[in-house]
C-alpha cells in the first residue's frame, strides 16, 4: 500500500515526515522505523503516533532517504501545499 508522506521540515542532519493516514497507528509507524532503522545513513528514527509524523536523524540526503522509504517503505510524498503526486520515493521539501 502506498502512502502519501509530506516533508514538514528539513535541516542539515534532520528530516521529518508526516503521514496522514498513520496518524495513531503505532503499530505501522513501528514497522516504518524498524524497515528505516536498516538503512545505513540514518543513525535515529523518532515517531510521534499522535501527530503521524516521523523524524530521522542522518548523515545523509534528503534524496538519499527519500529513495530508500520509496523503494522499501512505499512512501508517495508530496509537499504540503496539496499540488499533487510527485514521483514515489522523492521528498518534496516546502
Amino acid at each position: 500500500m502506498i502512502r502519501d508522506a509530506v516533508v514538514s521540515h528539513n535541516s542539515p542532519g534532520r528530516l521529518r515526515v508526516k503521514i496522514a493516514a498513520l496518524k495513531g497507528d503505532v503499530g505501522a509507524l513501528t514497522a516504518c522505523k524498524e524497515q528505516f532503522a536498516q538503512c545505513p545513513d540514518i543513525s535515529a528514527v523518532e515517531v510521534n503516533e499522535t501527530t503521524g509524523s516521523m523524524l530521522f536523524l542522518h548523515e545523509t540526503s534528503m534524496a538519499v532517504i527519500a529513495e530508500y522509504a520509496g523503494r522499501k517503505i512505499f512512501l508517495s510524498c508530496r509537499n504540503n501545499r496539496g499540488e499533487g503526486e510527485v514521483t514515489p520515493g522523492i521528498f518534496t521539501k516546502i
